[in-house]
């Protein structure tokens, strides 16, 4: 009886070989929206009513823009991580799969 199946590996290895182009593309999305971000908020200290550096800091970080932004950050964030999630998953069944078949393989010598 075998821990992983076939099916289970063979979906691994599908989402290995075809779902590369969407993790870069959610890594490319953080990234810029990252830079938005940190535009967004120099952007606004610039427009920010008079007063120290700190508070024209705090009505920046509390503006309806950046709230908006750091959102759309975080969405980000969690896709990169799911999609790090699945990799990692998908290679930990494969090397399950390896393991499993390597001690077949060496039981079947021994028998």
């Amino acid at each position: 009886m075998s821990i992983v199946s076939e099916e289970l590996v063979h979906d691994a290895f599908d989402y290995l070989n075809h779902e590369g182009d969407k993790a870069a593309k959610a890594k490319g999305a953080l990234v810029r929206t990252d830079f938005y971000r940190r535009r967004t908020r120099a952007r606004l200290i610039l427009e920010a009513p008079h007063g120290s550096h700190g508070m024209r800091e705090a009505w920046a970080e509390a503006h309806p823009d950046y709230a908006e932004i750091c959102d759309k950050l975080a969405e980000c964030e969690q896709e990169v991580e799911r999609h790090r999630n699945a990799r990692s998953r998908a290679e930990t069944i494969i090397e399950m799969f390896r393991t499993e078949s390597a001690t077949r393989r060496t039981l079947g010598r021994v028998a």
